[in-house]
């Protein structure tokens, strides 16, 4: 009897380890189920952040074109009003050149013009 009872304690010992390897294999099927899962979602997450970033670095640059654009507006601005500004110097120095000449400034000139004018009153 005793070899039967080394026997059956043999396959209860067994039993339990083959029981034990089957929670374990579960536990770990488990658990590679969970790590792809946490790495699914972190790879959406990083396609989710590589899309912001993208979308952000193609809005930075485009910032950056209209910030461009806007300096040239404002730089082409800029020029056609110094150039308007020295066009107006240029005249105003042309008219004071001419001022000592006709005796009389060209506003006065003009003034006396408009007040010679006949007015008509008829009514």
């Amino acid at each position: 009897m005793e070899v039967e009872a080394v026997q059956a304690a043999a396959q209860e010992v067994a039993a339990n380890q083959a029981a034990a390897a089957e929670e374990l294999f579960t536990d770990v099927n488990a658990l590679c189920e969970q790590a792809a899962a946490v790495l699914a979602e972190l790879v959406k997450q990083g396609d989710e952040a590589d899309r912001h970033k993208l979308r952000t670095a193609a809005l930075k640059l485009r910032l950056g074109q209209l910030a461009k654009e806007r300096r040239a507006r404002e730089a082409a601005e800029a020029a056609a009003f110094q150039a308007r500004q020295r066009e107006l110097d240029r005249l105003l120095q042309e008219e004071r050149a001419l001022q000592p000449q006709v005796g009389a400034p060209l506003e006065d000139a003009l003034h006396s013009a408009v007040l010679a004018s006949p007015v008509s009153r008829t009514g």
